[in-house]
């Protein structure tokens, strides 16, 4: 993988003019959004932090974020959060209910 950013990668297709919201020719948006979907769960890492750890600027950060396959992933994660919640409560609370009834036998 290129480690510049822009100057150069053999096997870019992108164009070579860059606006100051596009993205690293090297990388697709995909790659960047899955490694961001991840990043961006760690509450300790702010904005700057993400793009050193992501060798963006922020404005393409910015534009990553408000990017429709972003937006996209976002709402794929809430529908599967909402599936896996119905899935995962019953077993939640059998757990719950076991171990407040091992608690309360302990007092």
């Amino acid at each position: 993988m290129g480690e510049g950013r822009g100057e150069g990668s053999p096997s870019s297709s992108a164009p070579s003019s860059r606006s100051s919201s596009s993205l690293p020719e090297d990388r697709s948006i995909h790659q960047l959004t899955n490694d961001l979907l991840e990043d961006l769960q760690i509450p300790t890492l702010g904005p700057l932090e993400l793009c050193q750890l992501h060798n963006l600027t922020l404005p393409e950060l910015a534009a990553i974020l408000e990017s429709e396959s972003y937006q996209h992933a976002v709402e794929c994660i809430a529908r599967i959060t909402i599936a896996r919640d119905k899935l995962l409560e019953p077993q939640s609370k059998s757990l719950a209910k076991a171990r407040l009834t091992d608690l309360l036998k302990t007092y």
